[in-house]
């Protein structure tokens, strides 16, 4: 995904690959409340559950995927992995 207008994509395909739970947690970003992607997600039938503005919780979230990705980055470098496949 290189654009955030490309969310409804990245969660087709999630969906195909992966499957997605029954409800799905969102921060209220306008990716996720408008358009394709929340079509998508009604469509599917998923529950859908919108965080607070400003919650603790979704600052934590936000900082784990984060550390997250620093981390795979580094792996990912470690092991000489090419950046695109």
């Amino acid at each position: 995904m290189k654009n955030k207008s490309q969310a409804h994509e990245a969660f087709s395909k999630l969906a195909q690959d992966v499957g997605v739970p029954h409800k799905i947690i969102m921060d209220g970003s306008k990716e996720q409340t408008m358009g394709d992607f929340r079509k998508k997600v009604r469509q599917a039938d998923y529950r859908i559950k919108q965080t607070k503005p400003a919650s603790p919780w979704k600052n934590s979230c936000e900082e784990a995927i984060r550390e997250l990705k620093k981390g795979s980055g580094r792996a990912m470098v470690k092991q000489n992995v090419p950046r695109k496949l």
